[in-house]
């Protein structure tokens, strides 16, 4: 693996670490359990849907650049033509790279219906369930996550 995608892989797998990190209380099912008035709740509903189309710009981009088919946006030519191209790995380390991206996707898929299942099992929904449930999402996203960088690393080590 050459220089260049060396360094792009590990700038990835420092974002997926960053991005994968719970709160202090270690999960964001813990953190959100302990809020109970309505006020609290609402900030926190609030939070957690900007946490998690943060999460979803984060996997959008690290997607594109690992897949390597990036289209031509006024981002890309603003800062330049850095991932225009392909990563630049041998055809081995690119399948190894495409493996962890589609375990990567159909865990997190198969893990949010799950989720999905039984929360329209549930019959209570009040705001309190919503914010747990949505907690629980950025928990299996931050798994999931931390899972495509562990197999990143692996990738990496190999090389």
């Amino acid at each position: 693996m050459n220089s260049e995608a060396r360094q792009v892989l590990e700038n990835i797998i420092k974002k997926l670490d960053e991005a994968s990190k719970p709160p202090d209380e270690g999960s964001w099912t813990a953190h959100v359990q302990n809020k109970t008035d309505e006020e609290s709740l609402k900030q926190t509903y609030i939070a957690l849907g900007i946490l998690m189309s943060a999460q979803e710009g984060t996997e959008n981009a690290i997607g594109k650049i690992l897949v390597g088919d990036n289209i031509l946006t006024p981002a890309l030519t603003h800062k330049g033509w850095k991932f225009w191209k392909s990563l630049p790995v041998k055809q081995e380390e690119k399948k190894a790279i495409d493996d962890a991206i589609i375990r990567w996707s159909n865990q997190k898929v198969a893990r949010i219906k799950s989720l999905q299942n039984s929360i329209e099992r549930s019959s209570n929904n009040d705001l309190l369930n919503l914010v747990i449930s949505m907690a629980n999402c950025l928990d299996i996203i931050s798994s999931c996550e931390k899972q495509l960088s562990d197999d990143l690393k692996r990738i990496l080590g190999l090389a």
